[in-house]
């Protein structure tokens, strides 16, 4: 009695050599599509990553304002070599505001620019103890 245990309990019966060429056919399609959601999931990573550091790079540029210092120069201070190469820093009356590129594995992060902004009015310090 020839034929794969997993086939004879769903009551379909194969010959030994078709159930190893669809364990290949499956292989062949699985794996790219396993490949492209690993990649995928990547690219949003970056993309978090790299809206983080501009979000931090936004609040670097925003403290430099306010201290009186240069608020573009400190956010792209702030930010990595890589990111600071295709970062945008704006300053407008009231913010300031920082959009990068996410570094990319698969080639869809550089279609995507991701920015983050910050104020630029000095925040009220809080008592030690007390919510704002």
């Amino acid at each position: 009695m020839g034929g794969c245990v997993g086939c004879v309990r769903s009551g379909a019966r194969y010959p030994d050599g078709d159930a190893g060429f669809s364990s290949a056919v499956l292989l062949v399609a699985v794996v790219p599509a396993l490949f492209l959601v690993f990649g995928l999931c990547l690219e949003a990573s970056l993309a978090a990553y790299a809206w983080a550091r501009a979000d931090v790079a936004a609040h670097a540029g925003a403290d430099a304002a306010v201290a009186g210092g240069d608020p573009a120069a400190a956010a792209t201070a702030s930010l990595s070599r890589g990111l600071a190469r295709d970062a945008d820093v704006a300053v407008t009356g009231s913010a300031v505001q920082v959009a990068v590129r996410p570094p990319s594995v698969v080639g869809l992060g550089r279609a995507v620019t991701v920015a983050a902004e910050a104020p630029l009015a000095a925040e009220a310090p809080v008592e030690p103890g007390r919510l704002p």
